[in-house]
Order: C-alpha cells, then structure tokens, then sequence
C-alpha cells in the first residue's frame, strides 16, 4: 500500500517532536484495521501503531485502551512476555491531528503461519493462555459479550444486488448463521457467571517468536473473557487450517490448557455456543461496511462466514475431543 502525503507528513512531525530520529524510511506493515508502520529513522527503527478514528472517538475508548495496557503491563510483570509501547512523558498515546499513536521499539521477530505450529509451539501457546487467566488481575474493562442482533434477511436483499458472490456465500449459509447467533445469544447468560481478564485476540498474528521463544502483541481486544469461551475460540482459531481444523493440534491444545489452568467451571458445550461471539460481533461490522461496495470487507465478510459455519460443522467433533480428555 502507497503512504499518503498526510502519513508521511504526521509521521515525521511525530518523530520530531519526540526526538527519535530523522525519518529516513517507512513501509506500511498492517493496515487491517489500525494502521501499523515501520519506521527507520538515523538512530533505530521503530514500530509506529495509528488508531483509525473509529478506534478511539472519544475519551471513554481512550481510557478503554489505556486500561488494556495496562494489563499488557500486568502480564509482564506476572512473567509474561509482551511488547511494551514506550513511554513519552509518562505517557502511552501520542495525540496528533485528533488521531492517537503509540511507538514501539521493532524487533526482529517473526510470526508463523499455520503450517509452521508445531505441537511444540501449540503447548507453549496453550500454557501461556491457562496462565494467563489463572492470574488475578483486577480491571473495570468491559466484558466480552453482546447480544448479536443481525438482521441477515436485510443484507441478503441488500447483497443480491451488491455482489454476486457474497450473496451466494450469505445464502447458501444462512440457517447455519441464524442458528448460530440464536444460540450464543440464550447461552450467554451462562459464561457471564465466571469471568477473567483475556487477552482475547490469541491469533497467529498476535504472538511474536524468537525461535522457541514467544511475544504476546496487540491487547486491543484485551476484555473481561469466560476461560472456557476464550478457550474454545482460541482453539479453533489457532489449528484452522483452510477449510479443515488440525484435531491433533487442538486435542494438544485442550490438553496442555487443562494440565495448567484446571478444571472448567463452566459447560464446555455452553463455552462453544458462545465462543464466536466476538467474531459475530466483527461479522456485523464488515456486514455493514459491504454495504458501502468497500472490496476488502466484501471478502472479509465472505471470509468470517466460511470460518464461522466451518466451526459449526466440526463443533460435535471438538466437544467429543474435549470429552476424551475429561473422562
């Protein structure tokens, strides 16, 4: 992706001000959803994160993301290992132009893909996260869980005339969406009864490595969880392969959570009902961004439907795996 004059232009002033260097190079490595820069300047080089103005609109969002720092802080202190942004004058953000920046040393490590977890590095994943919520971190972030409210037969309609593809991937997967909403939405009420703070954004992309050493990254996410909830998710989502799921690497995952964390308190069946929440949740979002023709959303939305009738079709299968472990 091409930087903007505007980009340059913020990003120089910034690294002026804070006296880090003159700019000499700057690649775009993530633009997902935040934006996230490399930057090199005379000195050093830098990771440069800018939040989009959806991401923090108002004071309430920023002290939001200020209290997920502070639990990426927490974990540190607790043993484990995150990237910290630096601190300018005691503080985190970076206000310029009415967008907010934070500024991270770059380090030269790297993230695997799917193909590249190992059993060895699935365990190690599987520890960290059982640790992780067996730490008892106090916080006022929010929790994790909204009612889903999607009206799919409106983006149906809406679809036959935007994208050909994307309605056919919305119709032929309907009932199994609808049903899947329906039942997150009666199961909540029983993983909100036993909550901790999660990362809740375990994925891939998030975790760092250094041969067998890991990183956790990008807390923004960071929520008051259920452990069985973000379990499952986390599951899945690390040994998805394609359109099929690793049941080897998961069963090793489950396994190793189970050593470190203990027993479950709550229904392994209601955690998988639920477990998508936070997905249905973005699935809403880029719904309503097709809608505007955005090209990217379009084949994110198509993506996520995939993923999340994929889950329904192998949810008997994963619970059987977690029932083996438990006898």
């Amino acid at each position: 992706m091409k930087l903007t004059k505007s980009q340059i232009s913020a990003i120089n002033k910034i690294f002026e001000v804070l006296e880090l260097g003159k700019v000499e190079d700057i690649k775009i490595l993530d633009s997902s959803q935040n934006t996230v820069y490399k930057v090199t300047t005379d000195k050093k080089e830098y990771v440069l994160k800018e939040y989009s103005k959806d991401a923090i609109r108002n004071e309430y969002e920023l002290n939001k993301r200020k209290r997920q720092i502070s639990v990426s802080e927490k974990y540190s202190q607790n043993g484990i290992p995150t990237i910290l942004p630096l601190k300018f004058n005691n503080r985190n953000f970076i206000k310029y132009k009415n967008r907010y920046y934070l500024v991270y040393d770059y380090l030269d490590y790297q993230t695997l893909t799917p193909s590249e977890l190992d059993v060895k590095k699935i365990r190690k994943i599987a520890n960290v996260l059982a640790i992780t919520h067996n730490l008892n971190i106090k916080s006022d972030l929010p929790c994790q869980y909204k009612t889903i409210k999607i009206d799919l037969n409106k983006y149906l309609k809406k679809y036959k005339r935007l994208d050909e593809k994307l309605y056919k991937t919305l119709y032929d997967n309907y009932f199994t969406l609808e049903n899947l909403i329906l039942n997150c939405n009666n199961s909540i009420k029983y993983v909100k009864t036993h909550l901790c703070v999660s990362h809740n954004d375990l994925k891939l992309k998030n975790i760092l490595w250094k041969k067998d050493f890991m990183y956790l990254i990008d807390f923004d996410a960071c929520a008051m969880t259920n452990p069985a909830t973000a379990l499952v998710e986390c599951a899945f989502s690390l040994t998805k392969k394609g359109n099929k799921v690793d049941t080897e690497l998961y069963k090793e995952f489950i396994k190793t959570y189970l050593k470190k964390y203990g027993q479950l308190t709550t229904s392994f069946k209601d955690a998988q009902q639920v477990a998508m929440n936070g997905k249905l949740q973005w699935l809403e979002y880029l719904m309503g961004k097709c809608s505007k023709k955005d090209v990217q959303a379009i084949e994110d939305t198509i993506s996520m439907i995939k993923e999340l009738t994929l889950y329904v079709r192998k949810m008997d299968e994963l619970n059987d795996i977690y029932l083996s472990l438990v006898k």
